[in-house]
Formats: structure tokens, sequence, C-alpha cells
């Protein structure tokens, strides 16, 4: 699908913020995973851990067929990894990936304290520094290995850098001019 970017980063690390701004600015679509996988019918709500890998991200790929349409562009808010069931992040199946065939792969990052303030404020429970900082990292890590072995543009962004965001996708010759 290489009408589509993908961008991922950790819960809370600011990229559905940053995609919607940059969305309604350059009228690309914004698509978010957990919408595309009505991750309320597979999931309970405040768990983010992940039961069977296969089968979500068979959903997303299926969903998204279904969805996307060929003379729009999208970007798609998701994860390269995902915490499994033992509370461990995990990365998502290179398969997946390769099926899905972005046309980039942007990773958001930012500081670990802020993003577990801006967790533990929107969900009103404790997270782990530790996980956190591991997730990120692995997350950060995987998206560079993506790219490299799937050939595909790449870019690190920190949540605030809208401008940054657009200037890439004019360099890469995805928005529409």
């Amino acid at each position: 699908m290489k009408n589509i970017i993908f961008i991922g980063g950790i819960h809370g690390v600011g990229k559905g913020t940053l995609c919607k701004r940059v969305c309604d600015d350059l009228n690309l679509r914004q698509l978010s995973a957990s919408e595309v996988l009505k991750w309320e019918e597979i999931s309970e709500k405040e768990n983010k851990l992940v039961k069977d890998f296969t089968f979500t991200q068979d959903r997303l790929i299926t969903n998204l067929q279904q969805i996307v349409k060929e003379n729009e562009r999208y970007i798609l808010d998701g994860h390269y990894c995902l915490l499994n069931k033992n509370n461990l992040p995990e990365k998502i199946d290179f398969n997946t990936f390769r099926t899905l065939d972005p046309f980039a792969f942007i990773i958001v990052v930012d500081d670990v304290q802020k993003i577990k303030r801006r967790l533990e404020n929107r969900d009103n429970r404790e997270y782990d520094f530790d996980l956190l900082l591991k997730f990120q990292e692995l997350e950060t890590q995987y998206s560079k290995e993506l790219a490299e072995q799937l050939n595909k543009p790449h870019l690190t962004l920190k949540s605030q850098e809208t401008n940054n965001f657009k200037t890439f996708l004019y360099n890469e010759n995805f928005t529409r001019h």
C-alpha cells in the first residue's frame, strides 16, 4: 500500500496529535491502527497487552484493504512493537510490514519521563519507566531495521516536530501539491 506512511511510537508519545496536525494541513487521511483493528472488539479497554499477534496483524491488513482507496494518501498511526501477554515489548512480525508495504516509516520519540507522566495523567494509573524506555528503544531500532530491509525512507521525529514531518512528506513527494 504505497499510499500509506506508517508512523509508530509507544503509547502516549503523541503520534496521534502529530498526525492530526499534519493530516489536517496537508489534506491527508489519518488512520489509527487501533481504530482499523476495531480494538475495542478484541481487547479490554484499559488493557494494552496483545494476546495473539498474528490474529491482530492479519485483522489490521484485512481491514486496511477494505478501507484504503488508491487515489487517497494516508498516515497510519500504529506500533512497530506491542506489549505481549507477559507485558514485555515484542516486535510485530516482519511479514506484516512487508505486506503493508508502506511508502515510508516514521518513528515518534520523546523523553520517557514526559511520556510516563502523560500516560499516568491520561490513564490514571502508574507506568514503569524502565518498561517504557525499553519499549521506545525497541520501537526505534525496529523502525530503522524495517526501513532498511524494505528499502524505504525513514524519519525519527519528536512529537512536536510538525514542520519536520511536513518537510519530509514534501521532500519525498508524498503530498498532493
